[in-house]
Parts: C-alpha cells; sequence; structure tokens
C-alpha cells in the first residue's frame, strides 16, 4: 500500500515543480541600471544586497547595473565635488527605461538624489 501512495504521489510532485518552474520563467527580468552626469562628483548608492556603496570622483561614463527583486529599495545619490559650479543629474533605469531621475537645482551643491522601489 505504501508504494502505491508513493508511486501515485510521485508525479503530482513532478508536475508540481514543472509548474513552478514555467511561473519563474515568466517574470520578466529586472534589471537596474544606475546612471549620473556629472563632471567631477561624488556618487551614493544602494546595490542589490541593499548595502551602501559610494565613489568619489566619477563622471558621467560611471554606471552600475545589477538584476532587482520586486521590493527591492533603489537609491542613488550624487553631489558636485568639482572646484567650480555645476548642475548633477541621477537616473535609475529598469529594462533600459527610465524609471525615476532628478536633477540638481542647486549648483553649489549639485546634489540629486534618486529614490524608489522595485515592483
Amino acid at each position: 500500500m505504501k508504494y502505491l501512495i508513493l508511486l501515485l504521489a510521485t508525479p503530482l510532485i513532478l508536475i508540481s515543480c514543472n509548474k513552478d518552474d514555467e511561473l519563474n520563467e515568466n517574470i520578466p527580468p529586472k534589471t537596474v541600471t544606475y546612471q549620473i552626469s556629472c563632471n567631477d562628483c561624488f556618487v551614493f548608492w544602494k546595490d542589490e544586497n541593499g548595502e551602501q556603496q559610494n565613489a568619489s570622483n566619477q563622471d558621467s561614463s560611471w554606471e552600475y547595473t545589477f538584476e532587482g527583486k520586486s521590493g527591492d529599495l533603489l537609491e542613488l545619490g550624487v553631489m558636485n565635488t568639482q572646484d567650480t559650479y555645476g548642475y548633477t543629474s541621477a537616473s535609475i533605469l529598469l529594462n533600459g527605461e527610465v524609471l525615476n531621475t532628478c536633477n540638481s537645482g542647486c549648483p553649489i551643491t549639485g546634489a540629486a538624489l534618486v529614490v524608489d522601489t522595485l515592483q
């Protein structure tokens, strides 16, 4: 009797595993990209693990990309560090499309901060 139950249960377990895999395949990727615009700036961001990171003396070529998941807190900030006044901007992209962006309103600090939660 135990063998009969085991024999009948095995296909059900395998079928349910396959359904989960198929569902996961239908979830679109969430590629998050952080981009900045500045000449010489300090940049800080939350990485894919939610850890705060930062880097000095960056410019518009700086970019950070990772695979995100629903519920991730996205944060990117930039501050002007050049000797002259300058505006900055910070953008969060999701799968190549702008999710959120912020331009600095003050040329002295050149600070821009953008925050969002990945859905």
